[in-house]
C-alpha cells in the first residue's frame, strides 16, 4: 500500500485539487495551510494547526491497524522494525500497584534480514493535542522480557499545541530490567526531565517519499521529524538512523 503513503504526501505539502474560494478551500492564498479534516481538505491560517477538530492528520495518528515499517540503520549494520496499532486497552501497570490508565498498544518487530532479533510493545494514547507513552517493554525472539520502562504522568512523544520553540518536560520514570530479579535489584520511581526544541516546518525526504515535515529535538541526542496523517517519517540519534519505508492504513 505504498500508494497511500504518497497520496498523503501530496496532502501534507498542500497538494489540493479543488476549485473553490482560495480564502476557505484548497488551494490556498500564501499564509494558509491546506489541511485534511475529517475528510474535507480547507485552508487554515498559518499561525494555526491542522488537526485541532479530528484525528486522521494529527502528527501522532493512532488508527487501529496502521502499520509503519522502518529503516534502522547505524553505521553498515541495517535491519528493519515494523510498528501496528492496535485498539485502546488498559495499560499493564507498574509493580508498585495497579493504575487506571488506557492506551493504544503499538506492537513492533526488529529483523535483520529473515532473523527475529526482538519484540516491543508501547502503550500510547492522546492527551488533547500531545501524544504520550504511559509504558513500553522490550522482549527477546522467544518472548522473555529484556526490560520494561513506565512514565507517570506520560512521557512526552509529540505535542502540538506548544507554541515557544523551547520547554521543558517533567516526569517520572519506574525501570525494570531482566536481571534485577536475579541481583536482588528492588528500584523505585525517578525524577527526570526532557529539552524539546521545536525547529519548524519543512520538505524532509525518505524512502517512502517527500514530504512537509515538522521535527523536533529532544535533549542533545534525538530528533524526529513528524507528518500529520503519517506519524514519525525519521529518528536520529546516538548513531542510529530510522526512515520511514511504508506506511499502511485502512
Amino acid at each position: 500500500m505504498r500508494f497511500a503513503v504518497l497520496t498523503l504526501a501530496l496532502i501534507a505539502v498542500g497538494g489540493c485539487i479543488e476549485e473553490a474560494p482560495p480564502s476557505r478551500h484548497c488551494p490556498c492564498d500564501p499564509g494558509w495551510n491546506c489541511c485534511l479534516l475529517d475528510q474535507i481538505k480547507i485552508c487554515i491560517e498559518a499561525s494555526r494547526m491542522c488537526g485541532v477538530t479530528g484525528g486522521d492528520d494529527r502528527l501522532a495518528p493512532y488508527p487501529v491497524g496502521a502499520r509503519w515499517v522502518y529503516r534502522v540503520k547505524s553505521g553498515s549494520r541495517e535491519e528493519i522494525k515494523t510498528q501496528t496499532v492496535g485498539p485502546l486497552e488498559p495499560v499493564p501497570p507498574p509493580p508498585d500497584g495497579p493504575w487506571d490508565l488506557i492506551g493504544h498498544r503499538i506492537s513492533g518487530e526488529l529483523r535483520r534480514g529473515s532473523m527475529l532479533l526482538e519484540r516491543n510493545d508501547s502503550w500510547q494514547q492522546h492527551d488533547g493535542l500531545r501524544a504520550v507513552r504511559h509504558h513500553e517493554r522490550r522482549l527477546d525472539a522467544s518472548g522473555d522480557e529484556l526490560e520494561a520502562e513506565w512514565w507517570r504522568p506520560g512521557r512526552l512523544r509529540v505535542d502540538e499545541a506548544k507554541r515557544e520553540p523551547r520547554w521543558v518536560e517533567e516526569f517520572q520514570s519506574f525501570m525494570r530490567l531482566r536481571e534485577d530479579a536475579a541481583a536482588g535489584v528492588a528500584r523505585e520511581w525517578r525524577s527526570n526531565t526532557d529539552s524539546w526544541v521545536a525547529l519548524g516546518e519543512a520538505p524532509c525526504e525518505v524512502p517512502a517519499g517527500i514530504f512537509s515535515c515538522f521535527s523536533f529535538k529532544r535533549g542533545e541526542n534525538k530528533k524526529f521529524w513528524f507528518v500529520r496523517g503519517i506519524g514519525k517519517v525519521k529518528e536520529e540519534g546516538r548513531g542510529v538512523t530510522e526512515e520511514l519505508l511504508q506506511f499502511e492504513r485502512d
